[in-house]
């Protein structure tokens, strides 16, 4: 076999397969690889501004503004009826994809974007801050601006001639780039191979098979469909006279280089239409020169990628952010497939994701590339014919054909959607929800060894823990055994809780476990009551409890109480249906007949008496009395804790009221005159802040961020040939 006979697309393919390959086998080691990638991504990147911007200044600025301001009369609709299209059949495709679990959490003091902030965005205030700070949707506008400016310039040719070398440079550029393709493929692949969790990879797959199928029926049906229903033409005679370019731009993975094709096949069926003037062939080459840019409609399937990121990611977008995404990428996007790139840096930093998100889109790239290139350059025919048409008033709606260019692949699509759907309940590891799932960290709980008592223990109240004159902390080393106290029926989220697999975790167990581990000592855990803490911690039944327990005026009188170790502003639990009645004390003072619940604490009921003077009080023993009890309005809780259980709650909304007032303040409480105790929890709490396991508690159990994996991940290396341990 000849190696210089092997085209580009099976070099991309091979370097993809050897890449998985060395990714299975190596496994975690293939990170090594992630430079290499890093490096290619960062080269393709390199011109997209360039490009971008003198694309938009080339292709608008050779306009005179009698013949840009009749393209508009004649095509603006075309492309909004493009761009409605494509992102119809995206939208379409999406509801196949998982959505990311959404906290129902309403907070009116928590500071929104603003339009000012916004504007920012898409404004060009500062066109070289605009670059520097990768806001794209401000650098297109600005070029689009400019582009219209310089039709009125009467010198502006030998400055375009400048762009045109810098966009012809820039093109040039990606040649060399994509050249280097299959080893970029490669090193990609295998980093990604060899880290990516496996369950990850099903979501990977369905994503795939989405946008595959997707860009194919919207390129070789929706489209030239549509083109048909409008113009004297028909899809056959259009993918026919267009497949060169196709082809051509499928090998290089540059839709540039359909250009001259679509040029061609353009005046070929204008000419078959008998359209035939003198002002033809500029009307058409300027009709192009503006859809390049403007009609890179397989750009726009970036919008797919990011809802997919989303669920991937596990970072749930707000109403504002999904209302404008849209908007946002149609903007960013805007420009060759190459500046995709940037755009999804641009929507991922928006948007929160991670870093990571545009190396994953490169790393499919590999694959999407082909059907993002097919998709552009039909839009490029789509545009270019039915703007010329238009132009020379050669088009007539056959509303039939149009319906059934339309409603019968959005049927097909629908029913991939649905099967998708299907296929997820057992094809898809369903997305777990939050806090319900977490665990405690072995690196916590490893040799720490814990026992429990039972509740019965509790309601025979013994006077065991009643020793002699020791200390709590002489007491806690003679015997070997820590005694943490708990909430008895375990639902402090996120604080004290049981999570699905029937463990007691989060974030105070995790700090007991630590407590002990610093003492050298068993752990042992003891159930108690509300009514009965301070009777129990008098009783010295325990050697302190870790339970979200309030400081208080009243506790702090009765017990020794650490230094605070968190703090939350009081908040309510509420029906979803009817959270926008709590969003303020003073909306709140006005709902008649309101009824609250909280759990038991005789020092909590004059503090919230006081907070809620108009509100009948009831006590409860756990939150999930809230979906059950319809003599409850809502449930009074710290904000953190409401968080958490609406997160784990479909239906449930968690509501922090403005002027709730100061925040409450977290503690762990001891027995009594537990001085030298108490000196040591609050020498270990200073400890645990300063080297960072605070830090990362609370950004797990408060806040749901996923820790790094600790564990290798699964390798022919490691886990078959045992070369490595």
């Amino acid at each position: 076999m000849n190696l210089k006979n092997i085209s580009m697309p099976v070099w991309v393919l091979i370097g993809g397969i050897l890449g998985i390959g060395v990714g299975v086998f190596f496994g975690d080691y293939s990170s090594v690889l992630a430079p290499v990638g890093s490096a290619y991504v960062m080269l393709l990147q390199a011109a997209v501004y360039p490009y971008l911007v003198s694309s938009l200044l080339v292709g608008l600025g050779r306009l005179t503004p009698t013949t840009a301001l009749q393209l508009l009369k004649r095509g603006w609709m075309f492309y909004v009826l493009a761009w409605g299209i494509t992102f119809g059949v995206i939208i379409l495709l999406s509801q196949a994809l998982p959505s990311a679990t959404v906290p129902a959490i309403l907070d009116p003091s928590k500071p929104r974007d603003s339009w000012t902030d916004l504007l920012t965005l898409v404004i060009p205030a500062n066109f070289v801050a605009d670059l520097s700070r990768n806001y794209v949707p401000a650098v297109v506008i600005f070029s689009i601006l400019y582009g219209v400016a310089i039709q009125h310039s009467p010198s502006k040719a030998p400055f375009l001639e400048i762009l045109d070398l810098i966009r012809s440079a820039s093109v040039t550029l990606w040649e060399w780039v994509v050249k280097l393709a299959p080893f970029a493929i490669f090193a990609l692949f295998a980093e990604t191979a060899g880290t990516l969790a496996l369950e990850n990879l099903p979501s990977l797959l369905l994503y795939l098979v989405l946008f595959l199928v997707g860009t194919f029926v919207l390129a070789f049906w929706i489209l030239p469909s549509v083109i048909a229903a409008l113009a004297p033409v028909s899809p056959k005679a259009v993918l026919t006279e267009i497949r060169s370019g196709l082809v051509i731009a499928v090998v290089t993975t540059l839709s540039v280089t359909a250009l001259p094709f679509i040029l061609e096949a353009t005046r070929k069926l204008a000419a078959a239409c008998e359209i035939d003037d003198k002002e033809r062939d500029d009307i058409i080459r300027t009709t192009l020169s503006v859809t390049y840019p403007l009609g890179q409609l397989g750009n726009f399937f970036v919008y797919l990628f990011m809802l997919f990121a989303v669920y991937f990611f596990r970072t749930p977008l707000s109403g504002f952010e999904q209302t404008l995404l849209p908007l946002f990428t149609l903007l960013s996007c805007i420009g060759s497939p190459t500046s995709t790139v940037d755009a999804v840096t641009f929507l991922s930093s928006w948007l929160r994701l991670p870093d990571s998100s545009t190396q994953l889109y490169v790393e499919m790239m590999a694959i999407t590339r082909y059907g993002q290139v097919i998709v552009s350059v039909v839009g490029f025919a789509f545009l270019t014919l039915l703007v010329t048409f238009s132009y020379y008033g050669k088009l007539q709606i056959k509303l039939k054909k149009a319906l059934v260019g339309l409603v019968l692949p959005s049927l097909v699509l629908a029913a991939l959607v649905s099967g998708a759907l299907i296929v997820e309940k057992t094809w898809l590891p369903s997305a777990p929800i939050p806090y319900l799932f977490f665990t405690l960290d072995p690196s916590i709980t490893q040799g720490v060894e814990v026992s429990f008592s039972d509740t019965a223990e509790v309601e025979q109240r013994s006077d065991a823990g009643q020793q002699s004159g020791q200390s709590a902390l002489a007491r806690i080393r003679s015997s070997g055994t820590l005694r943490v106290g708990y909430y008895t029926t375990g639902t402090l989220i996120p604080f004290a809780y049981m999570n699905d697999h029937g463990e007691l975790v989060w974030y105070d167990i995790a700090f007991a476990y630590d407590l002990a581990r610093s003492l050298a000592v068993k752990l042992h855990f003891v159930p108690f009551e509300w009514p009965h803490l301070e009777e129990d911690l008098q009783a010295r039944r325990f050697d302190i409890a870790m339970s979200a327990i309030f400081a208080l005026d009243e506790r702090l009188r009765t017990v020794s109480v650490s230094q605070p170790y968190f703090h939350s502003p009081l908040g309510l639990i509420v029906r979803s249906s009817q959270a926008g009645r709590f969003l303020s004390q003073a909306a709140i003072a006005e709902i008649p007949n309101l009824r609250l619940a909280f759990f038991y604490d005789p020092f909590f009921a004059p503090l919230l008496h006081s907070a809620f003077p108009t509100a009948k009080l009831t006590n409860i023993l756990n939150y999930k009395e809230l979906l059950s009890r319809n003599d409850i309005d809502a449930v009074i809780a710290a904000f953190s804790q409401a968080s958490a259980f609406a997160t784990a709650h479909p239906g449930i909304s968690a509501v922090l009221p403005q002027g709730s007032g100061s925040p409450l303040l977290f503690v762990y409480v001891m027995p009594p005159e537990s001085d030298e105790f108490l000196h040591f929890v609050n020498s270990w709490l200073l400890l645990r802040e300063a080297d960072g396991f605070k830090r990362r508690m609370h950004d797990y159990w408060i806040l749901g961020k996923q820790p790094a994996r600790t564990q290798p991940r699964w390798s022919i290396m490691r886990d078959v040939l045992h070369w490595v341990k």
